[in-house]
């Protein structure tokens, strides 16, 4: 498999990242069956009333049709209207993982 350079980073981020090296797995082909049996922690339905949220499910129209699944996740007091919002993608490559993944580090 042909490997290719990595693109620069923003100097401040690569700076991060320099000191991040060791603490960043390797991915590779052979590693990913193990990786999807790693138990990550999902955000439960307790954390996020607690944070004063509800999450909702939606599906949104995709490319050539495809049917994409999406959490909306809004405040419990119902506010409504047009206001700030919080775009999360989980960044697992569609290799690991799920959608909610990360999401309590972003909440209120």
């Amino acid at each position: 498999m042909p490997t290719y350079p990595r693109p620069p980073f923003d100097p401040e981020l690569e700076a991060a990242l320099t000191a991040l090296v060791d603490q960043i797995p390797v991915v590779k082909a052979e590693t990913i069956p193990a990786l999807r049996q790693t138990r990550l922690p999902v955000i439960s339905d307790e954390t996020l009333r607690a944070a004063g949220v509800t999450c909702r499910q939606v599906t949104v129209p995709g490319h050539e049709g495809a049917e994409l699944a999406a959490s909306v996740i809004t405040r419990s007091d119902r506010r409504t209207g047009v206001g700030p919002g919080i775009y999360h993608i989980h960044g697992g490559g569609m290799i690991a993982g799920e959608r909610m993944i990360g999401v309590d580090q972003i909440l209120p």
